[in-house]
């Protein structure tokens, strides 16, 4: 039994010798089996980004790129690359698809493609308006890169090392950087001749019956925002009637008046409501003493005129004409951020 197992044992090894020496000299079979892909390669960038301070020209914001393309054969197999965008509940929606005819050839013979993408192209193919975008949510932008073999490669199904490691920096994702720059809100002022007229958002309840009325009297914007940042900006709201005389809290901008005629200030929104403004964009925080929350509906300026609607979810709303009597005029960037 014992020289049964020690021959067994020269013959597996004398086997194992023949077997491992025939694979050094074997061309390996399956790289024709493998799956041969292709990625872009950035080369220069990502240059610029969003500036929040210009929100109210998204072409002064852009994106500038250069990749080059990689696959087998120098990346003359790549036909296509095409770029989509989402953004909190809006697409993923493509908004630019580039193919060879865009490519040019660089120094290392290989397909290379340089791209500016500015942000109102973004907007536009997502349908956002600019009330829609908020610095608590990020862009996203996803590239495809497609050979002309059909095959498509993505930040999904793209190795980690081609798309995190410096040696490769292929360019499948980019989430754009948002600069803020410090935004001076610069609302608060007192408005001699204030003109407010009311509306009526819900025909179905009493103050429908006050559409059209007007009011004319004193508004005052008070600052109770850190004076050292200026943003975001807080206001309260204050309205003196001529015939009372007494300034009371009044988120109404004086509407109240010719529909409630209210004989003291008990009867006027009262509760925390206060504007609020960020870079432009206006709003309503906290609610009335009855609970009732205050929106913008629409925002104009004209000079030194700005023409504010309101309405309130109980279906009371108006609109008043604030007029600088300083010789200066409101900042034209101001816009509704419920429009």
């Amino acid at each position: 039994m014992k020289k049964f197992s020690l021959y067994t044992l020269a013959l597996l090894f004398g086997a194992l010798t023949i077997f491992s020496c025939k694979e050094k000299d074997r061309a390996f079979p399956e790289f024709e089996d493998l799956e041969k892909g292709a990625y872009p390669r950035l080369v220069e960038g990502v240059s610029g980004d969003l500036d929040y301070e210009n929100f109210d020209n998204p072409d002064s914001s852009s994106l500038t790129f250069t990749v080059e393309f990689y696959d087998e054969n120098n990346g003359s197999d790549v036909s296509e690359y095409s770029w989509e965008a989402k953004y909190g509940t809006f697409g993923p929606t493509t908004f630019r698809t580039f193919t060879k005819s865009d490519f040019t050839t660089n120094a290392d013979g290989l397909p290379q493609l340089t791209a500016t993408f500015t942000f109102a192209e973004i907007f536009t193919a997502l349908g956002m308006t600019l009330a829609d975008f908020q610095l608590t949510t990020d862009f996203q932008l996803d590239a495809t890169l497609t050979m002309s073999n059909g095959k498509s490669f993505t930040f999904d199904n793209t190795g980690s090392n081609i798309v995190g490691q410096p040696t490769f920096q292929g360019l499948f994702r980019y989430v754009p950087t948002v600069t803020k720059k410090p935004c001076n809100s610069i609302l608060a002022g007192t408005f001699v001749e204030s003109k407010a007229t009311n509306t009526a958002p819900n025909p179905d309840i009493g103050w429908a019956g006050c559409a059209g009325n007007t009011w004319i009297g004193e508004v005052r914007m008070e600052a109770t925002h850190d004076p050292t940042t200026f943003d975001p900006g807080l206001y309260n709201v204050f309205s003196t009637d001529s015939t009372l005389a007494v300034e009371y809290s009044d988120a109404s901008f004086g509407n109240y008046y010719p529909c409630y005629a209210p004989a003291d200030g008990t009867s006027l929104p009262l509760g925390d409501v206060q504007v609020t403004e960020s870079c432009g964009k206006m709003g309503f925080s906290g609610a009335s003493q009855w609970g009732e929350v205050f929106s913008f509906n629409k925002v104009e300026v004209d000079g030194p005129t700005l023409i504010l609607g309101w309405e309130n979810d109980y279906g009371e709303g108006g609109e008043v004409e604030l007029t600088r009597d300083d010789g200066t005029a409101w900042q034209s960037d101001l816009f509704c951020e419920g429009c």
